[in-house]
């Protein structure tokens, strides 16, 4: 038993140096490719999380894209390949959660939220429009319906993913 937890516990110090070196790579760099229309995001932020409460972290990078709106890169090892693999999550987003979920709020009542996942479609989880429709996934639900969901998901106390500004002396912070 104390075997595994060391296993384990080094394989969680082993993921997270490999997250350093990812950070430490882009300290350089100012520019991150994205996803959408062949845009450039500059990364302005970093946080270190695990999204599929794994034991497995991954490192997010947040980004301003040259219309301004904000992105999200999220990179993680992909062990059984040697590599590092990562995905550029929504264009203008306006929070990510430690928790992986993210999505963005309007001012004109729009509010849409995904959970993040390496192998997600591109339909949000819950989402509300101006007009007063909720929605789960595709599916039209009543507004009791979408708040029992978000209840049950605890949206409510869902904790923001902690962001650090993109420094070399906030990565060296992470460094052992």
């Amino acid at each position: 038993m104390a075997e595994n937890r060391k296993k384990d516990w080094v394989s969680a110090v082993l993921v997270v140096l490999l997250i350093l070196l990812i950070l430490v790579f882009y300290e350089n760099s100012e520019l991150v490719t994205g996803g959408y229309e062949e845009s450039q995001y500059t990364t302005r932020s970093f946080a270190v999380v695990d999204i599929e409460q794994d034991g497995v972290y991954e490192a997010v990078l947040r980004g301003t894209s040259e219309t301004g709106g904000t992105a999200y890169t999220v990179l993680r090892e992909d062990a059984a390949n040697g590599v590092v693999v990562g995905n550029v999550v929504g264009e203008n987003e306006t929070f990510f959660k430690a928790s992986g979920y993210y999505g963005h709020e309007s001012s004109d009542g729009e509010f849409m939220l995904w959970r993040y996942s390496f192998d997600r479609e591109d339909v949000p989880e819950a989402s509300t429009y101006g007009d007063g429709s909720c929605y789960l996934g595709n599916m039209p639900v009543s507004q009791e319906e979408y708040e029992a969901h978000l209840r049950k998901i605890g949206w409510d106390e869902m904790e923001d993913a902690l962001f650090y500004d993109y420094t070399g002396e906030n990565i060296r912070r992470f460094a052992p």
